[in-house]
């Protein structure tokens, strides 16, 4: 009951597999907050950018920069810096105390924690560093670099990185822009799928992000490959639809309904907040069946969404809008005053982390959801995919794409960051050809039916525990209520719970190979509660540490007497080493106070 398979592969197996689930149930890919979109400042660059402001050598060029390189009625700068054929070469150089604390900085699993976790924009937990960078050989001083990221691509090692050129000097700018974003790929081994699919995206006719890739260094440590993708911003709008004036909303988390607008971050005309237009789709939503078509196309260009809902489902965005409410940008468009859709975070696609089920029936977002109930728009959509499969997803084109691209960084990717880089692109390749059978079978049958709306991204605390203890390394193969020792206080649901007999248990995970620490406590019921830590084998020794969706994780069980058990949640909270060793029989003690996160 008690051996070392208990301990490892029954435990942790389902402990991991608990973790993956509730990431894709909040997402993986996404973004943190970029910064207000209509920022602007002075430029007079005409090429990357020198450090300093005022003309370059080639004369001065009149206006004011927007955020992605264009100057008053000059030409587009930015066009040199997302060339596809072009890597971006940038090199970082800070101190290394400031490079240690920005890496480090994360976003929490707690800001998903509590039942009011959706009442407002996720707030972003980086802080800006100066740094000097070189972009393509161009050197500038003061420059604001920070991490990004939501969840999912959360990185100490290889962060994703936002360069803002204008952080703490006016005027600089690299190829014309005020900013850069970096995206490590975390989730994409093959690191092609975010460029591949704005591609497509544009193919057809939605507008996205520019997209293509740098090679990154930082103090002179090689990152290897980064994605450079466009910001959706003030001048992303204008190259895309006649004016940039309306009202751009980034959703995380979001949809148009009750209790889920919150999370909604208003991009441009940040100094007047309206959502008056996201309350009137909101409205539109809640009409009869018979009348919701007429009031939805009152506030979105109903067209165009079906043909974004028809590429998200086809390059299998599932951590996008109609998937998962989550990757997206609505913009209220001057020209008609209704919402169009420009797809993010795409880096989970192209059969990354996600898919499976009915690959036709996805319509968890809320719009996609009505329209999917009525004949004449499941009819409309359903065309737009076989329309797409036609005159967009031409495997060959698509294949050239991979090729090109597999090319361009194979030779700066490294083994450190890029282990799988061959392999994984041949799994993006195998996916496009396999993507039209899938999707055609489908479609020659009746349609599927959709899963049902989500009630909330938010987590709900089932339990507390804390304990005190003390054991040895490498025990994990022992009885954990004859081995060590523990003092444990809990509750459940504000009950709390009491103890008869305790232990501890530490060593190496056999499958994981990190590194494990468990505490257990026997009621009288002869159940077993367990608040079961893991760590990467490098970070034990004494200290404190975060404990959550980071590289400190765990969860708290119940085990049956009869060797059953029960997962309540994972854990969140801090854990304390008072002493920690990897040496065989040293000395593991300290403390932790955790919540079980309900998942």
């Amino acid at each position: 009951m008690y051996g070392s398979c208990c301990m490892g592969s029954v435990f942790l197996r389902p402990l991991h597999c608990a973790v993956l689930l509730v990431v894709a149930a909040v997402g993986c890919g996404g973004s943190d907050s970029e910064g207000s979109a209509d920022e602007t400042g002075t430029s007079t660059a005409t090429g990357a950018g020198t450090g300093t402001s005022g003309a370059d050598d080639g004369g001065s060029e009149t206006g004011v920069a927007d955020d992605t390189g264009t100057t008053g009625d000059g030409p587009d700068l930015s066009e040199a810096l997302f060339d596809p054929e072009h890597i971006v070469e940038v090199d970082i150089e800070l101190p290394e105390t400031d490079w240690d604390t920005l890496r480090h900085q994360t976003r929490g699993f707690d800001v998903l924690v509590g039942d009011d976790c959706q009442v407002e924009p996720f707030a972003s937990p980086f802080s800006y560093f100066p740094a000097s960078v070189t972009v393509d050989g161009i050197t500038m001083d003061e420059i604001g670099v920070r991490k990004k990221g939501f969840l999912g691509s959360m990185d100490d090692d290889k962060p994703s990185l936002k360069l803002d050129f204008q952080e703490y000097v006016p005027d600089v700018t690299a190829h014309g822009v005020k900013r850069m974003t970096l995206n490590n790929a975390k989730q994409d081994a093959a690191s092609i799928r975010q460029c591949l699919v704005y591609q497509l995206f544009g193919s057809a006719g939605i507008a996205s992000s520019r997209c293509n890739f740098a090679h990154v260094t930082v103090n002179g440590a090689d990152l290897g490959i980064y994605v450079n993708v466009e910001p959706v911003k003030k001048a992303f709008l204008r190259r895309n639809f006649d004016s940039d004036e309306g009202n751009l909303f980034e959703g995380t988390l979001s949809d148009f309904r009750d209790g889920w607008l919150g999370t909604f971050e208003q991009k441009t005309n940040k100094m007047t907040p309206d959502e008056t237009e996201l309350l009137g789709l909101t409205s539109a939503l809640e009409s009869s069946d018979d009348e919701v078509l007429a009031a939805l196309s009152e506030h979105v260009d109903i067209d165009q969404f079906i043909e974004f809902w028809a590429m998200e489902v086809l390059v299998q965005h599932w951590d996008g809008y109609s998937g998962n409410t989550n990757n997206f940008f609505v913009y209220r468009d001057p020209a008609d005053d209704r919402f169009e859709f420009i797809p993010w975070g795409v880096d989970g696609v192209l059969g990354a982390g996600g898919g499976g089920g009915n690959a036709t029936a996805v319509a968890t977002g809320l719009i996609a959801s009505r329209l999917y109930a009525i004949e004449s728009t499941n009819t409309q959509y359903r065309e737009r995919l076989q329309y797409l499969l036609d005159e967009v997803w031409i495997e060959a084109e698509i294949q050239g794409e991979i090729n090109r691209m597999e090319a361009l960084i194979t030779p700066i990717a490294t083994a450190a960051f890029s282990p799988d880089l061959g392999p994984a692109i041949s799994a993006v390749r195998n996916f496009v050809d396999g993507r039209r059978g899938q999707i055609e079978s489908e479609l020659a049958g009746p349609p599927g039916s959709p899963a049902p709306l989500r009630d909330t991204f938010c987590f709900l605390p089932n339990a507390n525990v804390e304990a005190q203890f003390s054991t040895t390394w490498n025990t994990l193969d022992q009885n954990p209520l004859m081995t060590g020792s523990a003092t444990i206080t809990a509750d459940a649901a504000g009950q709390p719970i009491t103890t008869v007999q305790d232990g501890a248990l530490s060593g190496i995970e056999p499958d994981d190979g990190e590194a494990q620490i468990g505490v257990y406590g026997q009621l009288g019921t002869g159940e077993i509660v367990a608040a079961i830590i893991n760590m990467p084998v490098e970070d034990l020794g004494p200290g404190t540490f975060d404990v959550g969706f980071a590289a400190t994780g765990g969860a708290v069980l119940v085990i049956q007497p009869g060797g059953g058990y029960e997962v309540l949640g994972f854990a969140l909270g801090e854990l304390t080493l008072d002493e920690a060793s990897t040496t065989d029989g040293a000395a593991i003690s300290g403390s932790f106070s955790i919540q079980s996160i309900e998942f």
